[in-house]
């Protein structure tokens, strides 16, 4: 699979030249300065032929009881591909 080959994302965070004029107007001040942060996934499985997704329900933390898709952080040197294969097994067995 080409994307479990890839080279593990930077974990600076830059803010995108189109969201000045927003973050102007809205009296938002984030510069451009590389600032480390955690990279994640989101994983949500669908079955466009049906129009059906499939969802985990939280059992504790944050938003216990509500649906979510399947995901997390990346671990260090990880791909978002292995991150996103390793927390479907971790989370939903598949």
């Amino acid at each position: 699979d080409k994307f479990l080959n890839q080279q593990p994302p930077s974990r600076l965070g830059v803010c995108h030249p189109s969201l000045t004029p927003y973050l102007s107007a809205t009296g938002n001040n984030i510069t451009n300065d590389a600032k480390e942060v955690e990279s994640s996934t989101l994983i949500i499985l669908t079955n466009i032929d049906e129009r059906k997704l499939l969802l985990g329900k939280k059992l504790r933390g944050f938003g216990t009881g509500k649906y979510n898709g399947f995901g997390g952080r990346l671990e260090r040197e990880e791909t978002p591909a292995h991150c996103a294969k390793r927390e479907l097994m971790e989370e939903a067995n598949l």
